[in-house]
């Protein structure tokens, strides 16, 4: 994309792309930290989470639920 579209809406919604940036980081700040410290429970609990988040967010529904696997589902706001 053109660095000339995009750098002026960056700037425009700096505030809003800051706080996102910042939880981003400290996301992955957080996965680092349970790799470093072999934390393997941390970490499988961690990704099921996420999975779980990326299936809400990958599919799409005619209704207002989705099945995440076979013992879950979540409610779409």
């Amino acid at each position: 994309s053109s660095p000339a579209m995009w750098a002026p809406i960056f700037t425009e919604n700096a505030v809003n792309l800051l706080a996102v940036l910042d939880r981003y980081i400290a996301n992955l700040h957080n996965f680092k930290e349970l790799i470093a410290a072999g934390n393997e429970q941390a970490l499988y609990e961690l990704m099921k989470k996420i999975n779980v988040i990326r299936k809400v967010l990958d599919r799409e529904t005619t209704d207002d639920t989705i099945e995440t696997d076979k013992t879950e589902t979540i409610k779409q706001a």
